[in-house]
């Protein structure tokens, strides 16, 4: 990535692809405050761009570099707000360098103010790398629900040629998912690909067979992945079995202070 070249790394979970993100802006950074012969010239401003699919990811990723020394913010309608209550303009402050993480979402960096910033000689002799977490959904949402995703590409067009792409995800299915996320993305013979196996040995599926019926206001056949005290993700194929299942376990004793629940609806 600090020679411009671009990558797609598919990689389980929590093996740390957004390190990818921000480890050659930590590296630049301190070369920049330790200085080595024959390394330069670098960006005296260094940032970094990422593009999140959700608020809350771009978040958390933001509050765990701050956790790193980055001064980083994720660009969201309440940041905006919130600098705006300020008297501040956070887009400019970006354009200035004086932010050197900003996780957005596809959506705000179709927006014309952005266009100004892509543009800006000073953000664009600093800017090291674009990043996209979870690529795969180029290809899932961006044909119909978040449009957006499929501007991404002509949003590269307008970087630097050096600035490298850097694309993770831990779901993609090699073949026309593949092919249509390279091509999204302008990635062809000069980037660099990693493939590591998703298999997880520790997983398993287990299957029960069902001792109520679905339509009632009972569920204790779900009550033993509880039992660990765990957080746990309950799928319901429907709105009303989801409230139905919820408001089960909310009216369930809990066993103990760290037994938590979070109910979902499967779109599938």
């Amino acid at each position: 990535m600090l020679i411009g070249v671009s990558q797609l790394i598919v990689v389980p979970t929590s093996r740390g692809k957004t390190s990818l993100f921000y480890g050659p802006l930590l590296v630049v950074q301190h070369l920049l405050k330790n200085p080595r012969p024959g390394i330069g010239p670098l960006p005296q401003y260094p940032v970094i761009m990422e593009i999140t699919p959700l608020n809350a990811l771009g978040d958390s990723q933001a509050s765990e570099m701050d956790e790193l020394g980055i001064h980083a913010i994720s660009v969201n309608a309440e940041a905006l707000q919130s600098t705006a209550h300020e008297g501040r303009n956070l887009v400019t402050e970006i354009r200035h360098c004086e932010w050197s993480a900003s996780p957005w979402s596809p959506e705000r960096l179709i927006d014309h103010a952005v266009d100004g910033l892509l543009r800006d000689p000073v953000f664009r002799e600093n800017i090291l790398l674009l990043a996209i977490d979870e690529t795969h959904i180029i290809d899932h949402w961006g044909k119909a629900f978040r449009k957006a995703y499929q501007q991404i590409g002509l949003l590269r067009k307008q970087l630097p040629a050096h600035v490298p792409l850097v694309a993770v995800t831990d779901t993609l299915v090699p073949g026309a998912e593949q092919a249509n996320i390279c091509k999204s993305l302008g990635l062809h013979d000069n980037f660099y690909f990693m493939c590591q196996s998703c298999e997880r040995p520790n997983v398993h599926v287990v299957i029960r067979e069902l001792t109520h019926s679905l339509t009632g206001m009972l569920f204790p056949d779900v009550d033993w992945v509880l039992e660990n005290g765990e957080k746990v993700v309950i799928y319901s194929k429907t709105l009303d079995l989801c409230f139905r299942v919820a408001l089960y376990h909310f009216r369930t004793p809990s066993e103990g202070p760290y037994k938590a629940l979070l109910i979902m609806v499967s779109l599938l």
